[in-house]
């Protein structure tokens, strides 16, 4: 007898074969979609065996035949696990090809046992209708044990389905989240019909056609993703590190616990079950929607839902924003702004061709899905022509429809090339200057260009204006930073230059009157000779491209170069009618660079000379204490006042003399630092100053 129950099944089984058949015929073959004809085929053999079994007459036909669909329903995990493994996913490769050999050959054996072994070991008993025709099945112990093993192979896929869904982006979730649907419908079906073998033992052909009702809503939502959108071609890699959901494994570890409350306490009551399990599911179903109804959050939540998987053409602004904020604040340069920008806007916007360009630097560009020719074509910025107050036009047969500010059509905007593929422009403004455009192409799956396309644009086109605005500041910065580190090494070089002219001015100065003078041609000589040293020296630092070259250390005798140091500034100081003193214990002997604690004499003595208005004298102290050199610089000039010494001390450009330039006191410090040392000055309150400077002297 053909009843509802078996009209439904071999339903599911035709369409199972169905959809089979026109992936088959479709010709593109992929791993996904050759799992899912084997799998289709295998679970439509399964229900078309089931719908006999529900048909037959006799119980020997009823039994052979619930042998064959017993044998299909444990042989089609081996294949409906790894497609849905597979489905959607990108990482699920090599590592699964390795073992899925040997779970179909697992499944394989499992089934050839199950056709071997006597039905009467799952099936305890069965009852048919008058007339024939199978309705109330029974089940022994193994068979609860199948039963829970398919509720828990049922979770396993929808927690892996899931968790492809939330990994993909717009455009995979839109495809996917028809079959998605079908597979939570086609679950809680399944959920209902199996729960029922688990806790009662038995099922009835009511609990069998929803079983298969779940299974014709699930080929029907593949069906109609399939038509419309490509199924078998969405590519998702879930982020590693990242804990999975367990929202399916929650739920319906929570619908067991319920069902089985549901029959505990119906048998308590005395209650038939189905009775009592429909109002206790009606109470719940009505509880649900009054929260919904009721509570502000939970609707503002199912509609964000709603929105972000069944309306794409709806935003949700405030996610959006919060990711294209990290975006663009992650971005560290032009390029990467203008790249992560226009890949994702075409990922969210579901747009298949997308170009941003910024009239900056020669003009950057950085496109999405375009080829070579394309993006050669829109890139020249010559769409910025295009602009005429409108921060949107939308271009469409040729026809410009400006947005907001202004409108500019085909007969008031500038006649500029706009290439074929081009659907939208939104330009990027600075300060009320065109500084760029993003560029927008066609919408994917056919999708008409929405009033919510065009704010989320305009939205997100002054936030990259922004963004580019804010890198381009930050450019300009480090570019005057690398100006201002550049200028104050160029002031280092300015004051040794300017020491060495002034020895020489000196001696052309004295030449006039010395010049038969044989010991000052000596002297004159000598300086010539060490100021074309100090020079080239110099010239070596400014090829050592922004900064001093670094230090050699040797075995130097600091008192020596002391000495020489300040033997070459004794003209300059008798002609301010100063006097240097140099005091050393002998020849003090420390591992340090030779030419810069020449330097640091050189400048601290000068600085003392200089500081000098009517003649006095200048201390040099040059001693070793330990593993310590130490030179002190002494003077009984005027001082430093205070607030030079708390503001001004150690700060390039600010100096107390008239010329100076502030720079002599910086370069003995970085000079000292470099060795690890460091300096010290102090002022007596009557006038003078003292300057220390310590170096380690090896050992």
């Amino acid at each position: 007898m053909i009843t509802l129950t078996a009209i439904l099944t071999g339903a599911s089984s035709a369409l199972l074969l169905l959809l089979a058949a026109i992936h088959i015929a479709s010709g593109k073959r992929n791993v996904q979609k050759t799992l899912f004809i084997l799998s289709a085929l295998c679970t439509s053999a399964a229900m078309a065996a089931l719908t006999f079994a529900l048909a037959s007459k006799s119980p020997e036909e009823v039994m052979r035949r619930l042998q064959a669909h017993l044998a299909l329903i444990i042989f089609s995990p081996a294949l409906v696990i790894p497609f849905f493994s597979f489905f959607g996913r990108n990482d699920a490769g090599r590592r699964l090809r390795s073992w899925l050999p040997g779970m179909i050959t697992f499944g394989a054996l499992l089934a050839a046992a199950a056709l071997l072994v006597p039905a009467e070991v799952v099936v305890s008993r069965f009852q048919l209708a008058e007339g024939g025709g199978l309705w109330r099945i029974g089940v022994t112990a193994i068979g609860r044990i199948l039963a829970l093993l398919a509720l828990a192979v049922n979770v396993l896929l929808l927690h892996t389905f899931e968790n492809t869904y939330r990994a993909a982006n717009v455009p995979a979730k839109v495809t996917l989240k028809y079959p998605l649907l079908g597979a939570i419908i086609a679950s809680i079906m399944n959920f209902i019909m199996m729960s029922r073998l688990v806790l009662l033992s038995e099922a009835d052909d009511y609990f069998i056609s929803v079983g298969a009702l779940g299974v014709i809503f699930f080929c029907m939502t593949i069906l109609y993703a399939g038509w419309r959108y490509p199924v078998f071609e969405v590519r998702t890699m879930p982020e590693k590190g990242k804990a999975l959901s367990v929202v399916t494994v929650v739920a319906a570890g929570l619908y067991l616990l319920a069902f089985a409350l549901i029959t505990w306490t119906s048998n308590i009551i005395g209650m038939p079950y189905e009775r009592f399990g429909v109002m206790v599911l009606s109470a719940f179903a009505v509880f649900i929607l009054l929260a919904i109804l009721i509570s502000g959050k939970a609707r503002r939540h199912l509609r964000m839902f709603v929105n972000e998987n069944f309306r794409p053409g709806l935003y949700n602004y405030r996610r959006e924003w919060r990711h294209y904020a990290r975006l663009m604040t992650s971005s560290s340069t032009v390029d990467d702004l203008l790249s992560n920008t226009i890949s994702s806007l075409c990922e969210t916007m579901m747009v298949r061709k997308g170009l941003i360009y910024a009239g900056i630097g020669g003009g950057k560009v950085a496109d999405h899905g375009l080829d070579s020719d394309e993006s050669t074509a829109a890139s020249s910025g010559e769409l910025v022509e295009l602009y005429v107050n409108s921060p949107l036009i939308m271009i469409s047969r040729h026809r410009r429809h400006g947005i907001g500010g202004g409108r500019s059509t085909a007969e008031n905007a500038p006649r500029a090339e706009v290439p074929g593929w081009i659907r939208a422009v939104s330009f990027l403004t600075i300060g009320g200057e065109v500084r760029g455009f993003i560029a927008l192409g066609r919408k994917d799956f056919g999708r008409p260009w929405s009033e919510e396309d065009r704010d989320f644009l305009a939205t997100i086109t002054d936030q990259a204006a922004l963004a580019l605005e804010n890198l381009l500041m930050e450019e300009r910065y480090l570019e005057s930073k690398q100006l201002e580190s550049f200028n104050r090494f160029a002031s280092f070089v300015i004051h040794d230059l300017k020491n060495t002219v002034g020895m020489l001015s000196l001696t052309a100065e004295n030449a006039k009157d010395n010049i038969h003078d044989r010991e000052f041609q000596e002297d004159a000589i000598d300086t010539l000779e060490r100021s074309v040293q100090k020079m080239r020296r110099m010239i070596d630092s400014l090829n050592a491209h922004k900064a001093p070259a670094a230090i050699s250390r040797a075995t130097t005798d600091a008192t020596t170069v002391a000495g020489d140091r300040i033997a070459s500034l004794e003209q300059f100081a008798s002609k301010k009618d100063v006097t240097i003193r140099l005091e050393s214990e002998g020849g003090v002997q420390a591992f340090v660079d030779p030419s810069a604690l020449s330097r640091i004499v050189e400048n601290l003595v000068l600085n003392a000379i200089e500081a000098i208005v009517d003649g006095g004298i200048v201390e040099v102290g040059i001693a070793r204490h330990g593993n310590t050199l130490t030179v002190i610089v002494s003077d009984d000039g005027p001082g430093f006042d205070r607030e030079y010494l708390e503001n001004g001390l150690f700060r390039p450009f600010m100096s107390t003399k008239k010329n100076g330039l502030g720079v002599g006191l910086v370069l003995c410090k970085s000079l000292a630092e470099a060795h690890d040392g460091s300096i010290s000055v102090s002022s007596l309150p009557g006038g003078g100053a003292t300057v220390k400077v310590e170096m380690p002297a090896g050992g």
